[in-house]
Formats: structure tokens, sequence, C-alpha cells
């Protein structure tokens, strides 16, 4: 194997042991619906995203043989560098992405308000970084705000299940009926379970994607009847969906 290919099959491995603990923070209750982005992933359950950054002596530099000096500052400089391309890429709506709406300048600001959740040196002196941004610094910068949540006027809560079909979840979506019309449209939070908070509100079930993205969800006859009968909008949506998909 070269030097270039074992140095890349080693970072790969890196990212993934170490972005695998984003994974194991769910095991005491239901797994948290993640979508991985290059070296990072977004946890669309706890509004996070996150990124990775390593440098590793045994890594080559597309500037030097071998990645010298300041392994810390190197990993810093990729995890910010690799938390804005998963910034960029996260999915606006059924047609848009991130980087569609928001300038590069955008994002390098917002990738420069993430917090550090670790920061650890390897035996062999491979400095990994990780950071954090909460999805809601990105709504707000992309003009997508969640619904008041007031007492009064509130709507019911809707479930939809929508495991099986493929979506992608998204800063902000649309349920439709099957003839295509847009029933409601609005940021909706994802996971991989019915949560027991969850219980009392009222399930839907999809059958089937639309968009570009396959960000928003077709409902079934019946449940798009139900969705039109509710009084007042829907003040929270859940999509259920799977936990990881790789794609």
């Amino acid at each position: 194997m070269s030097r270039l290919a074992g140095g890349a099959a080693w970072v790969a491995l890196v990212t993934a042991l170490a972005l695998g603990g984003v994974a194991k923070a769910g095991a005491q209750g239901p797994r948290p619906v993640q979508r991985p982005v290059g070296e990072g992933s977004v946890d669309w359950t706890h509004d996070v995203v996150e990124a990775q950054g390593v440098a590793s002596p045994r890594v080559i530099s597309p500037h030097t043989d071998w990645i010298e000096g300041d392994l810390a500052a190197q990993a810093d400089l990729r995890s910010l560098r690799n938390l804005r391309e998963v910034l960029a890429a996260i999915p606006l709506d059924s047609d848009r992405s991130v980087a569609d709406v928001l300038k590069g300048t955008v994002i390098k600001g917002l990738a420069e308000r993430a917090e550090e959740v670790r920061r650890e040196t390897l035996s062999d002196g491979t400095s990994i970084r990780r950071v954090r941004l909460p999805l809601d610094t990105l709504r707000t910068r992309a003009g997508v705000e969640r619904p008041a949540d007031t007492a009064a006027d509130k709507g019911a809560v809707v479930v939809v299940e929508a495991r099986r079909t493929g979506v992608t979840p998204a800063l902000t979506m649309t349920l439709r009926d099957e003839a295509g019309t847009a029933l409601w449209r609005g940021p909706a939070r994802y996971a991989s379970e019915r949560l027991r908070t969850l219980r009392r509100a009222r399930l839907l079930k999809a059958s089937g994607l639309a968009g570009k993205l396959g960000v928003d969800l077709v409902l079934r006859e019946r449940a798009a009847e139900r969705l039109r009968g509710l009084d007042k909008p829907p003040s929270e949506v859940w999509v259920i969906t799977e936990s990881w998909i790789h794609r």
C-alpha cells in the first residue's frame, strides 16, 4: 500500500471511531437520526452538527511530504473546514441546500462559532478535534424559525411514520397529499421511533417522497384527510425515520 493510500485509510479509521461517539451518546434511549456528511454528521434528533479534524504524522499533506509542525493547529483548521463542508451540504428544503442560499463567508462565520467538544492526542502524535454547532444557529441565519411555543392558540402535535421512505431530513419540509398539494410546511423534528412523550400525538403515515432532494413527504389519502380535518395547523411535526442512512 502506498503512503498516500495508507494515510487516507488511517484518517478514515480515526474519523469513523470518533464520530461513532455521537451515536453512542444515544445508546441510553432511542437512537438519534443522524446523517453522515464527509468527515462530519448531522444529528437531527438532538439538533446539532458535528465535524472532525484529524492531523497525523502518517498523513501526506498536499504541500509537504508529511505534516510537520503543530498538529493540534492543523486539526483545528481541518475541523472548521470540515464543519463548513457539512453546513453547506445540509438541505434547506426540498430543492435547495444551505450553500444555495448562504454565501461562503456566512457559512465560515457560522463554523467559527462552533463549540469544541473533544480534543485528543493519540500515542503516535495524531491530534483530533471535534466541534459542534446547534442547528438552530444555522436555522436562524437561514431565515428558518420554529413556531412560537405558546399555550394560547396551540395546535396539535403530529407524528409522521416515514420509515422505509428514505426521507432526507432538512431544515424545513412540506407534507403533501397524493395530488401534490401542500398541507403543511415548516421545520420538522426527527426521531428513530415514536418517543414516549409523543404517545398521544396524531399519527399519520407517509407513502412516499416529493421534491428534488427527497425532503417532502407524501401522505396516504386517509392521513391527508386527518391532517386537513385539524382545527388548527400542527404546532409541532415529528418525522419517524431510520437512525442512520449512508448515502
